[in-house]
Order: C-alpha cells, then sequence, then structure tokens
C-alpha cells in the first residue's frame, strides 16, 4: 500500500475514534443533567428523611391516594370496572367488545379509501413519454 493510503486509513481512524469519543461525553453529559436536573418526588424525599432519622425502610410502602369526591369516586370505580371486565373478556378468548354485524362510520370509510388509494399509487407507474 501506498503512504498515501496508510495516512488516509490513519486520518479516517483518528477521526472516527474523535466523533465516538464525542459522543460517549454528550452521554454522559446529558446523564448527569437528568440526574442533577430530575424534580425530586415525594417518595424519594420520605425515603431521605426516614434514612435521616434512623427509621427502617418499607419496600413498596403504599402511595398517597388524594382524597376524590363521591361522584368523582363513582366514575373511577366505573372506569376500573369496564376496563377490568375488558381484560377478562379478552383473556378469556372472547372477541372484541364491537357487536360483528356492525358497519363502519362514514368517515372511517373515507379514511380506509384514501389510504388504500395512496397504497396503490406506490405501486403503479405512469409511463411519460409514451402517449401518441
Amino acid at each position: 500500500m501506498s503512504q498515501t493510503t496508510i495516512n488516509s486509513l490513519w486520518i479516517t481512524l483518528i477521526g472516527m475514534g474523535i466523533v465516538f469519543l464525542a459522543l460517549l461525553l454528550l452521554w454522559g453529559l446529558m446523564t448527569l443533567m437528568v440526574k442533577v436536573g430530575a424534580p425530586r418526588t415525594e417518595a424519594e424525599e420520605a425515603s431521605e428523611i426516614a434514612e435521616e432519622k434512623g427509621e427502617p425502610q418499607v419496600a413498596g410502602a403504599a402511595i398517597p391516594v388524594p382524597d376524590l369526591g363521591g361522584e368523582s369516586r363513582l366514575k373511577a370505580a366505573a372506569a376500573a370496572v369496564a376496563v377490568a371486565l375488558a381484560l377478562r373478556a379478552r383473556k378469556n378468548g372472547h372477541p372484541s367488545a364491537r357487536p360483528t354485524g356492525q358497519s363502519f362510520s362514514a368517515w372511517q370509510s373515507v379514511l380506509r379509501a384514501n389510504q388504500l388509494t395512496q397504497h396503490s399509487r406506490m405501486y403503479t407507474r405512469k409511463q411519460r413519454g409514451t402517449e401518441q
């Protein structure tokens, strides 16, 4: 190999090394910024206070739940029951909640037709210059 080729390979190797070192440096800086700038949660503050007082740590301590009003509590319970029933139905192999005989709405049909049209345009080619 000629001296020029060897020099160009060395320059390439040094350049790639500098790029990867810069990427590692940026990665480290971003990690440092996340650790320093992340807001602290109440659980972290509570565990730090407990450590200072010398109290034992409890793994999986209960998360405080805000006191909801009567109507909000009912809505939350109804949503939880609906999600649980849907998950149980899916787990047991039942089809989706949509009735089988129901057709699509007009906007769904139009959007799907547009998607099919765009998809078919990808595979059709217009031959220009062959028109006579």
